[in-house]
């Protein structure tokens, strides 16, 4: 899916697709947190991984086309590989805390709310000029 989801990047928009992935995985998140049943759980988690095969992609690519040839190019895309095995590392860990610990629905809820405030969108003038990018990706100043 993730090839698939590299060549959809190269052929449509990459802000567009990057935006339809975030969307897509905040809705399916959603979705999960009202599943009645495991079937409706699965099918929405399988929901979650085709937004993250468009969007991991499309960020890869923005990330490249946004930053210049050289360090500053370099620099982003360690920040991007880092921020990427953390989450993975990170994420598996503190998924099974939260499931075994608090409610699940409860936990893919937050998970959309957090998702769907973090969407905002960002200029490559505010990215290039004189943003700092904290630990999130989100750039400030």
């Amino acid at each position: 899916m993730l090839l698939l989801g590299g060549r959809i990047v190269d052929l449509q928009a990459r802000r567009l697709i990057f935006t339809g992935g975030l969307m897509l995985i905040t809705a399916a998140s959603a979705f999960n947190g009202a599943a009645r049943n495991h079937t409706s759980l699965i099918v929405g988690r399988a929901v979650q991984g085709l937004g993250a095969a468009l969007l991991v992609p499309a960020a890869l690519s923005l990330l490249v086309t946004t930053f210049p040839e050289g360090r500053e190019r370099n620099l982003a895309r360690g920040a991007w590989s880092a921020a990427s095995a953390a989450g993975g590392s990170f994420g598996l860990l503190l998924g099974g805390v939260l499931t075994q610990t608090r409610e699940w629905r409860r936990e893919r809820h937050e998970r959309a709310a957090r998702q769907s405030a973090s969407s905002r969108p960002v200029d490559a003038e505010t990215c290039t000029r004189d943003a700092h990018f904290g630990i999130t990706g989100i750039p400030f100043k």
